[in-house]
């Protein structure tokens, strides 16, 4: 959980859902300064690791301090559109995928969502870099509890201004939330929404907890 001890800002990160601007943002209000990723011993550190507060973390190890803020936010997102942004960020774009049983069943996203409940079960022993994707997969009430009262204020994806405006609200300072790690759409294909038509039920099923938890706010 990322939080502003100044302004009393607490936002418990997601990741699919824009947390990588959000994180730099965050740092910005702390420091005044945007990151910038640095090389130590020839090891790339982004924002997600420069502190343990900075990592996208099981609801239940942040929820005691939650409280402590006044402000305390999350993003959410539908997530048959989170998992299309999952699937050409971290399986076409970052080849995740590539050297396990998968690689060749995850050719369209069509074959992904056909895939995506056996991706997610535990009884397979991924790389780690599959780690990193189902990271990325999982339900959204993991990170963010199934209370959504415990937020002072619940974002989506469109309503990203918003937030931006009212960040410097609070805090009196002119906020640019920068495009960190934006997903690209060059790979996307048409029938991508047949695709999602036709999985919608089993996708709605999955991830019933985060419907359940946070539908209104998609």
């Amino acid at each position: 959980m990322v939080v502003n001890r100044e302004f009393g800002i607490a936002y418990q990160p997601t990741p699919k859902n824009a947390c990588s601007s959000i994180k730099h943002l965050m740092f910005y209000i702390t420091n005044r300064f945007y990151f910038r990723p640095y090389m130590v011993d020839g090891k790339y550190v982004s924002i997600h690791e420069i502190h343990e507060s900075y990592k996208s973390l099981k609801f239940e190890r942040i929820a005691k301090q939650l409280k402590d803020y006044p402000f305390r936010y999350c993003v959410v997102r539908e997530p048959m559109q989170r998992l299309r942004s999952a699937y050409y960020n971290k399986v076409i774009q970052q080849k995740l995928l590539v050297g396990t049983k998968f690689e060749n069943r995850v050719g369209s996203f069509d074959d992904f969502l056909v895939n995506i409940k056996d991706l997610m079960a535990n009884n397979w022993k991924p790389l780690p870099t599959c780690k990193l994707f189902l990271h990325h997969c999982r339900p959204q009430s993991y990170f963010l509890g199934m209370q959504p009262q415990r937020y002072t204020k619940i974002y989506n994806l469109a309503q990203l201004n918003m937030l931006q405006d009212d960040l410097s609200e609070i805090t009196g300072l002119e906020l640019a939330l920068p495009a960190v790690n934006k997903s690209s759409t060059e790979y996307s294909h048409d029938e991508d929404q047949s695709a999602a038509e036709k999985h919608a039920a089993r996708i709605e099923k999955l991830y019933r907890h985060d419907y359940r938890a946070y539908g209104e706010y998609f």
